[in-house]
């Protein structure tokens, strides 16, 4: 349903989602845990994009939410991710609430070829080939975050069918 609200109408795969919840209203814990098998989110009938998978697990102290995931079925690249976001329950509302002075402390790292992750990048017609490695973090807080971190690629590749534009053997390592 939710691929279908994002226009993916022929999106197909297993989803399997746990969650586990204890505590008392004033100290609630938490496990949550998420797995995408064979995801296809192929836009029209005709295109096919790489089947992927996404296995995630959360743990919630009733502050923080503790998160270690990675994307699976790229072709051997790999891509993960982890760190803490804070997220509050208020025990009166029961609501759910993310304070700006919360604690951020994100990082996503990943390697492999470009040409694998292409299909799913909005680049139209236009196609791009070569190695990715990327290392990035988010920490400070969710008012004032501060991101770093670093894109490398190698032995690039990028061609432009509109214009006939090819750009080869292109090296670049961005930091920020």
């Amino acid at each position: 349903s939710g691929a279908e609200l994002m226009g993916y109408h022929n999106a197909r795969g297993t989803l399997a989602i746990a969650a586990n919840l204890g505590g008392t209203l004033r100290a609630p814990q938490g496990r949550f845990s998420v797995n995408a098998r064979q995801i296809s989110l192929s836009p029209t009938k005709n295109t096919q994009l790489p089947n992927l998978g996404l296995a995630v697990d959360s743990n919630w102290n009733g502050r923080s939410l503790d998160l270690k995931g990675q994307v699976i079925g790229l072709k051997g690249d790999q891509i993960e991710f982890s760190g803490a976001v804070p997220l509050l329950l208020n025990p009166a509302s029961l609501g759910i609430s993310v304070p700006t002075d919360g604690r951020l402390a994100l990082q996503l790292q990943g390697s492999g070829q470009l040409e694998h992750l292409a299909d799913l990048l909005p680049l139209g017609e236009d196609r791009v080939s070569g190695h990715f490695a990327t290392n990035v973090a988010v920490a400070g807080t969710v008012a004032a975050p501060a991101a770093n971190g670093r894109l490398q690629l190698s032995d690039a590749r990028y061609e432009n069918f509109a214009t006939g534009a090819v750009l080869t053997k292109m090296q670049a390592d961005l930091v920020g």
